[in-house]
């Protein structure tokens, strides 16, 4: 008998593993009151407070419910492209692709998780590349003349940073390249996944655009309330910083142990299990970690880090797991 999802520790959403700070928990409180009012007008006073924090101009942020909206919205609004995804990487890509029926085109990365310049070759003015920069699952980031030298052949280019936090990289929204496309997470560092809250930082006209086609109150109330709240404290840098620390401490760990594991840029890492029963081990320990073969990634677990008692859980079953498989 497999056991219950809601008694596991949950260690395959790449969920941020520490609690919110008081000032945030006190805002999701006080905008219980405000529930029953619709938030006409809320949302240009948090695009403005976002666009303060990552020095951007308020016109070039979309704000949306996640990454799949902001695919969704670049879909309809460049309808005529085809989408150029390179695999592996996160599913949500290809599937808000395919519910779109867009035209879209799978490259392959290679074996060290890179785009090689042949695949580079085959893109074209009329593609539309979507980019996770830390990539999902991988871990891996690209390196900038890369990027740039996908953006010198494609027509248009979204970089997904839900991880960007997580890694030593300056983010490109800063540094922002004429047809490029920026997303940020407000699920990871920010630990606010349970809102499904992002933004796209891009051209001005096509934001308008896209804004236009968004539905009537697009974002919550509370979500608004919240996230007004969260972008005045640096509590996500604090997270970020345990994170990395943690990470470190237990790719070393782990690979002390015997195990393959992928160096990574973000809260998650990758373990090669040739034995193919790490993965009901661990859920037998009450540890449920994601199956990378979901990704393509055959005989993979991407593992997410958690807070490090959890953490030190998962380093004792993954030694018992090596004692008893020798």
């Amino acid at each position: 008998m497999k056991p219950k999802i809601e008694t596991m520790i949950r260690l395959d959403l790449n969920e941020n593993p520490y609690p919110l700070p008081a000032c945030v928990k006190e805002a999701i409180y006080s905008a219980v009151d405000d529930c029953s009012r619709y938030p006409f007008g809320l949302e240009d006073g948090v695009i403005q407070k976002i666009a303060s924090k990552f020095s951007v101009a308020d016109s070039t942020i979309l704000l949306t419910q996640g990454i799949d909206e902001a695919i969704d919205r670049v879909i309809q609004q460049f309808c005529e492209m085809r989408f150029v995804i390179f695999n592996p990487t996160f599913d949500a890509y290809i599937w808000r692709v395919k519910v779109n029926h867009q035209d879209h085109c799978l490259m392959s990365l290679d074996d060290s998780f890179r785009i090689n310049e042949s695949s580079i070759n085959c893109i074209t003015p009329n593609d539309f590349v979507i980019l996770a920069n830390p990539n999902n699952p991988t871990g891996h980031i690209f390196d900038d003349r890369v990027i740039q030298k996908v953006m010198q052949r494609c027509g248009k280019l979204l970089i997904d940073e839900a991880y960007i936090d997580f890694s030593d990289r300056e983010s490109w929204v800063s540094r922002r390249l004429e047809n490029m496309f920026v997303f940020r997470s407000f699920s990871k560092a920010f630990g606010l996944a349970g809102l499904r809250l992002g933004f796209v930082v891009g051209d001005a006209n096509a934001v308008s655009e896209m804004r236009a086609r968004q539905w009537c109150c697009n974002i919550s109330s509370m979500s608004i309330e919240v996230l007004n709240q969260a972008l005045e404290d640096d509590y996500y840098k604090i997270n970020a910083a345990k994170v990395i620390q943690e990470r470190e401490r237990m790719v070393a760990a782990i690979a002390e142990l015997g195990f393959d594991v992928v160096p990574t840029h973000t809260n998650f890492f990758l373990i090669k299990d040739d034995s193919n029963q790490l993965m009901r081990y661990l859920q037998n320990k009450q540890l449920r970690v994601k199956d990378a073969a979901l990704f393509g990634m055959y005989g993979y677990l991407r593992i997410s880090l958690g807070d490090p008692e959890i953490n030190n859980q998962l380093l004792a079953a993954l030694k018992e797991f090596k004692l008893s498989h020798v």
